[in-house]
């Protein structure tokens, strides 16, 4: 007996995939041959889809800029495409079946992490579920820098797992702080502009008064002036009228 799988092709070109099968018997007496045929397209189809969208995820998690991490219900990584171990410096053999947290958390985070995993792999709940949160990570240099972080739950062998997405920040927030730099730089431009022109109207003002002040003191010279000439035209005047009223008096005493 045997079996065997083939390919087989109808009259109208439809192709299928059979799995042939003998055995040997007598029939009537005589040695024959039972061949039975199976139609296992349907099974190789559902194979053949499964091949696809395997390759079709490691094309994806291998081209991704993003850093694409899958773990386990132990925090253990089953998956860390390139571009986790360009962003973070591990590489895939450093990382896989190990705790995610213990190489890309910061120590500060460490108790945190735990407690949240302790409370997701239970209940599939978490504060990072379903959720984009930006944190501090660990690059394997040392050096601390920013991140955005997705994470998807999903259940594989009754175990919860996580699909994490990770994207370094650094150049946006680099980005973003010279832009509120120039933000406040403009601001405080705007506040000396401003300043200078209260400043140049208070100037203006004080030279505005000044020259009132200016005017009303050479009016009230003038003024000053025009009482001193009347005072010594009146004082004339008394002078003449004097001088008149002797001039009188003495013709009358002659």
């Amino acid at each position: 007996s045997f079996s065997k799988g083939w390919r087989h092709q109808f009259k109208n070109g439809q192709v299928i995939d059979v799995e042939i099968s003998s055995q040997e018997l007598y029939y009537e007496g005589k040695e024959s041959v039972m061949v039975v045929a199976n139609d296992i397209t349907s099974g190789a189809e559902h194979k053949n889809m499964a091949k696809q969208s395997e390759e079709k995820f490691r094309l994806i998690t291998s081209h991704a800029r993003d850093a694409i991490i899958l773990m386990d219900e132990k925090g253990c990584v089953t998956l860390w495409n390139p571009a986790a171990e360009k962003i973070f410096g591990f590489t895939h053999e450093e990382v896989i079946g190990n705790d995610l947290h213990s190489f890309i958390m910061p120590l500060r985070y460490g108790e945190k992490m735990k407690r949240g995993f302790s409370h997701f792999i239970k209940s599939g709940q978490g504060r990072l579920i379903g959720n984009v949160i930006e944190i501090e990570a660990l690059h394997k240099s040392g050096h601390e820098f920013p991140i955005s972080i997705s994470v998807t739950a999903f259940k594989l062998n009754s175990e919860w797992n996580t699909a994490t997405t990770i994207r370094d920040i650094s150049e946006q927030k680099t980005a973003q702080q010279k832009l509120l730099q120039s933000e406040e730089k403009e601001k405080r431009v705007d506040q000396l502009t401003l300043a200078y022109k209260a400043l140049t109207f208070q100037n203006e003002e004080k030279e505005k008064r000044a020259d009132e002040l200016a005017l009303a003191n050479a009016e009230l010279a003038f003024q000053n002036k025009e009482k001193q000439k009347r005072a010594d035209e009146l004082t004339l005047a008394n002078t003449e009228l004097d001088f008149q009223n002797k001039e009188k008096q003495k013709r009358g005493d002659e």
